[in-house]
């Protein structure tokens, strides 16, 4: 999830890391002199630090994902839920509780990464449960790309 602060001479674009930290992505001045250069970029830092003051503070209030301190947009929410539905059907066929399949922390990783690789998705899930469960999570990443 990204968010924009713009003015016709500035332009900083956030961005929210996979660990749920929103930093700035990128930022854009159009000064004409040092001064006015220089008074734009002490307004991105006080804008910016504001803003990401505030979007921090209400990813940590979300109580969906508080515990994971993950921010999950809409869309990212879905996925969730339908890897929290898989969880699910997996740990009723093993008769094992859902979080020894995989705790919602690592449910919420893959939603807001959604690795596209078997190495990306090997670092969040780890080689056991790869062999174990990746064919199903491939597919269901899948089925959201389309």
């Amino acid at each position: 999830m990204d968010d924009i602060i713009k003015s016709p001479k500035l332009n900083i674009e956030l961005k929210q890391s996979s660990k749920g930290i929103w930093y700035v992505g990128s930022l854009n001045i159009n000064a004409e002199s040092i001064e006015e250069f220089e008074n734009l970029l002490l307004q991105a830092s006080l804008k910016s630090k504001e803003q990401i003051q505030q979007l921090n503070s209400q990813s940590s209030k979300n109580n969906i994902n508080a515990n994971a301190n993950i921010f999950l947009n809409p869309e990212e929410q879905k996925l969730f839920q339908n890897f929290r539905e898989l969880r699910l059907l997996l740990a009723k066929q093993e008769g094992l509780p859902p979080y020894v399949i995989f705790h919602d922390f690592v449910l919420k990783r893959l939603s807001k990464e959604k690795p596209e690789n078997n190495p990306a998705l090997i670092s969040i899930i780890g080689e056991k449960k790869f062999q174990k469960y990746g064919d199903l999570i491939n597919e269901l990443l899948g089925r959201y790309r389309k």
